[in-house]
């Protein structure tokens, strides 16, 4: 592409040094012809040399004219060819870099499809599909055979230490499970006991040396027991926690309380009393019962009392047997329903039929004297205070420490309006058992007597503990 300058900015006509040379050689040639033709030589010599001297001294200036106006024009054009390179070196450059650019793409897309086109033909695909499955197979073999038979190794060896692991944590665990259950059935748990025994014929030799273990564990536990039971157990005045006499028809009814403490005390109760005619309803009692201090007793009973056998603590299996051959015998037989059907007819207001069922009862039981007192209760209400107190006075002569003789007798004075005897017999019913206050608190026919400041209340709050029995409610 040609260069083009612009001059524009020159005001004159620029001349080589040669130009301007001839130029000043043509001036003094024409000027000395013109000289030579007008004057002659040698009448103006002086003028001629004049002329040369200021002919030479205007080519001087002019080739120091010259020589400045060529150096600016030099150093002008300098610039003007910089300026313009830079310009063309900047466009240069990007042309060439655009046409790098996309001459490598093309170049490798061009390389790309000849590669494609030369992987793509079905020898070479063939090829280098063999090769790679050999290579494959190589690898397979030696590499990961080898890693895939290690770890199948490792997972069998982990599997069985997992397996011995988990027979270790079972047996601890049943181990512990024995313990909690021998902790239980000391406690009083009968399902404790018996998941024992069921424990004790496992197949498993561990499991049924440990269970067999702890059942004769608690069968020495409760067989040296048995001999302080009723010192650990017993019924007491609720209030003082001190011993008061219990007739047999309470002892039958704490047989049935919900409170097994109390249950346990009554069985211990009716151990001592030697009365044989609890010993059926203690066998029956037996199978049903969920306590297991409760069913220990039970056996400890049932050897007190019959004098057959010796029935070890734990020998539940050994009662059903036995009674089923003794269960005809009289002296075994349960008389206390008679008591109970006479405290339903009494509660219905038939009170002759109450009177019948508690006659049998002492005709079953002479010592039966909550069934006396209330048959001397019955009369009072029918107003036969002669045969009332007949009564009364005949439990008085046995069992003049029975609180519930002096309960109902402040009941049969009342009748008869002898206040002062009522107020005496009270107090001596507080004075054996404070526990019966609450109960004469809550009689209507006592309403009269409550305010009467010669009673001598107890201050202290009733407590119920295990062991000790709640106030009765007659």
């Amino acid at each position: 592409m040609p260069l083009r300058l612009n001059y524009g900015d020159i005001a004159v006509k620029e001349k080589s040094p040669e130009n301007i040379f001839n130029d000043t050689k043509d001036d003094l040639t024409q000027k000395s012809e013109r000289n030579k033709s007008s004057e002659p030589p040698s009448n103006d010599s002086g003028a001629e040399g004049k002329a040369i001297e200021r002919v030479l001294e205007q080519r001087m200036n002019l080739e120091i004219l010259f020589s400045q106006r060529f150096s600016d024009l030099r150093s002008q054009l300098r610039d003007e060819i910089n300026s313009h390179f830079r310009v063309y070196a900047l466009i240069g450059l990007i042309v060439v870099s655009i046409i790098s650019f996309f001459g490598y793409q093309i170049i490798r897309d061009s390389v790309a499809r000849q590669v494609d086109k030369r992987f793509t033909e079905p020898e070479v695909n063939n090829a280098v599909a063999k090769a790679m499955e050999k290579k494959s197979e190589s690898f397979v073999a030696t590499k990961i055979k080898p890693l895939e038979e290690h770890v199948q190794q490792l997972n069998k060896d982990i599997q069985a230490k997992q397996n011995e692991l988990a027979d270790v944590q079972a047996q601890l665990g049943q181990m512990l499970e024995i313990q909690q259950l021998s902790i239980g059935a000391r406690a009083g748990s009968r399902a404790d006991y018996d998941k024992l025994l069921q424990l004790s014929k496992s197949e498993k030799a561990n499991i049924q040396i440990s269970s067999e273990t702890a059942v004769r564990d608690l069968e020495y536990y409760f067989s040296a027991d048995r001999f302080q039971l009723t010192g650990n157990r017993t019924l007491v005045d609720p209030k003082t926690r001190g011993q008061i006499f219990f007739s047999v028809e309470e002892l039958a009814q704490e047989l049935g309380n919900q409170d097994t403490g109390l249950r346990e005390a009554a069985v211990n109760l009716v151990a001592d009393s030697k009365k044989k005619y609890f010993v059926g309803h203690l066998a029956e009692m037996l199978p049903k019962e969920s306590n297991l201090r409760v069913c220990v007793r039970i056996t400890r009973a049932l050897q007190m009392l019959t004098d057959e056998r010796a029935f070890e603590p734990l020998a539940f299996d050994a009662v059903a047997p036995w009674w089923n051959q003794n269960n005809a015998k009289e002296e075994y037989a349960w008389p206390f329903y008679h008591y109970f059907d006479g405290l339903a007819a009494t509660k219905a207001g038939i009170l002759d039929e109450a009177l019948i069922h508690f006659d049998r009862m002492i005709e079953k039981e002479p010592q039966a004297f909550l069934s006396m007192i209330f048959k001397a209760r019955i009369l009072t209400l029918q107003g036969k205070y002669e045969e009332a107190e007949k009564v009364f006075k005949q439990v008085e002569d046995t069992r003049n420490d029975f609180r519930w003789l002096y309960v109902w007798r402040a009941f049969f004075f009342l009748n008869q309006n002898n206040q002062n005897e009522a107020l005496n017999s009270i107090n001596h019913a507080l004075e054996i058992s404070p526990g019966v206050e609450e109960f004469i608190r809550s009689q209507s026919w006592a309403q009269p007597l409550l305010a009467d400041k010669t009673i001598n209340w107890s201050n202290q709050n009733t407590q119920i503990e295990n062991g000790e029995i709640r106030q009765d409610e007659r």
